[in-house]
C-alpha cells in the first residue's frame, strides 16, 4: 500500500512539474513571438525610404537591415531573413500604399491582428 502511495506522488509531482515546463515554454513562445513583431516593425521602420526609393536595392540588400536590427540575435536575424526573402513583395506594397510598419507586419502575419 505504501508503494502505490509514493508512486502516486511521484506521479502527481511528476505532472506538476511537466505543467510547468510546459507553461514556461509557452511564455517563452508568446515573448520570442513579440521579440520578432518587434524586429519586423523596426525593419519597416527604418526600411521605409529605402523601400520607397530604391526598391531593387531593398530586394538585393535588405538583409543587411536585418543585421541591423537584430543586434547579433541568431533566431532573430534567421526570421528577419526569412521574412523578407518570403514577403518582400508584399512588404513593399504596403509600405508605397503608405501602410504603418504595425500594420504592415500584422498584415504579413508576423504580428498579431489588431
Amino acid at each position: 500500500m505504501k508503494l502505490i502511495v509514493v508512486i502516486s506522488t511521484v506521479i502527481f509531482v511528476a505532472g506538476i512539474c511537466s505543467g510547468k515546463v510546459l507553461l514556461k515554454e509557452e511564455k517563452e513562445d508568446d515573448s520570442m513571438t513579440e521579440k520578432i513583431c518587434e524586429m519586423c516593425v523596426s525593419l519597416i521602420t527604418k526600411a521605409t525610404t529605402q523601400i520607397i526609393e530604391h526598391e531593387d536595392d531593398f530586394k538585393q540588400n535588405g538583409g543587411k537591415i536585418c543585421d541591423v536590427v537584430t543586434l547579433g540575435n541568431d533566431e532573430l536575424d534567421k526570421k528577419c531573413h526569412e521574412i523578407i526573402t518570403d514577403k518582400v513583395d508584399d512588404i513593399i506594397k504596403l509600405v508605397r500604399d503608405e501602410t504603418a510598419p504595425k500594420d504592415v507586419c500584422s498584415t504579413i502575419s508576423v504580428c498579431p491582428a489588431q
